[in-house]
């Protein structure tokens, strides 16, 4: 988890470190990188540029999460709201926040839907949460 180690310096060379893409796989094409969130921006923006340097002609960005706005103080060593890439735009800020990361466009879980997800898989399960 490189969101959470101490110097920005470290987590960019630990993202560099730990991929390596395939040229020929993002040479000239549009490629959706899917990520499970996006914390202060670093990993993706690191990501995006290695597509960019293979070759890839656009580069969507997506979170599996929705926006992380507001630091988890009852757990992991998050960063302060500030340093969170999400807690400076807001839902229609969605472009600016693209070009800050270097993508052509950024794509969020809308917390709506992750919410019916949920409901609609205890429902199958048979369970009831409310």
């Amino acid at each position: 988890r490189t969101f959470i180690m101490p110097a920005q310096g470290l987590r960019k060379k630990s993202v560099r470190q730990k991929l390596s893409p395939i040229a020929s796989e993002f040479a000239g094409r549009n490629v959706l990188l899917v990520d499970d969130s996006i914390v202060r921006g670093t990993t993706s923006s690191q990501i995006i540029n290695m597509a960019r340097e293979a070759g890839a002609k656009r580069v969507y960005m997506a979170s599996a999460a929705p926006p992380v706005r507001y630091p988890n103080v009852y757990g992991i060593d998050m960063p302060t709201s500030a340093e969170l890439l999400a807690s400076r735009y807001s839902d229609e800020q969605m472009d600016e926040m693209a070009r800050e990361i270097g993508a052509d466009r950024i794509f969020y879980q809308e917390l709506d839907d992750l919410r019916a997800s949920i409901l609609e898989e205890a429902a199958a399960q048979g369970s009831s949460i409310r």
